[in-house]
């Protein structure tokens, strides 16, 4: 069995500053850092500092080799990652003293993954295998149903979510992995309770995991 995530690679560039600037005014950081980021390259260190090898799948610009040499300082398999020449996925993080944030996301090369290049991935792969996603790459209804022909096994998490995850095909995923506001969007319901037997009606071969924080998690 092997492990395939495909999802996003972002730079995310930290600003501190002593306030959020108004409409046309100009101000100096204090300090600016760059961290490696987004939700797919997390998981994926996350899952190998569990003890899975896992495969990375996504797309980065030509400004995007510090991402690859990140993953494979954790010894994550970056052989099917696709370089091309739309710039890499960014964040830019404001944050002032008194630790507000806020936060503008460029999708960059995330968004930009195409039928064949995805096709080109899954062929590596087949029945029985795990294929992890997030929400924050396209392409995501064709790779949902190209997996489920492949017969992988789908996990998805629809995060950050938006009306768009409603028009996946969500009754091709195995494992359905949200936190509260998530598994609400999804339902359309305003409490967990509602938003559970919903999910439980429509999605019955679904198995659900709901994060609530420091209250732990439902299954």
């Amino acid at each position: 069995m092997k492990i395939l995530n495909f999802g996003s690679l972002n730079f995310d560039y930290v600003y501190q500053i002593q306030h959020f600037p108004s409409p046309g005014e100009t101000i100096s950081a204090l300090n600016r850092k760059r961290f490696f980021g987004g939700k797919g390259l997390n998981q994926s260190i996350a899952v190998q500092s569990s003890g899975y090898p896992i495969f990375h799948a996504g797309q980065i610009g030509q400004d995007g080799n510090d991402l690859i040499n990140v993953l494979k300082k954790h010894k994550i398999d970056t052989s099917l990652i696709n370089i091309c020449d739309i710039p890499t996925g960014h964040a830019v993080i404001l944050i002032d003293s008194s630790g507000e944030n806020c936060i503008v996301l460029d999708g960059g090369a995330n968004q930009k993954i195409t039928k064949d290049y995805a096709d080109s991935v899954l062929e590596h792969f087949e029945k029985g295998d795990i294929l992890l996603l997030q929400n924050e790459i396209n392409c995501l209804d064709h790779i949902i149903n190209q997996s489920a022909k492949h017969g992988l096994n789908i996990v998805f998490n629809p995060a950050p979510f938006n009306k768009n995850v409603l028009k996946l095909p969500l009754e091709k995923i195995q494992y359905l992995c949200m936190n509260t506001t998530e598994c609400l969007g999804i339902s359309g319901k305003k409490d967990i309770k509602s938003a559970i037997s919903w999910l439980l009606t429509n999605f019955p071969e679904t198995h659900l995991l709901i994060t609530l924080g420091k209250h732990g998690c439902i299954y």
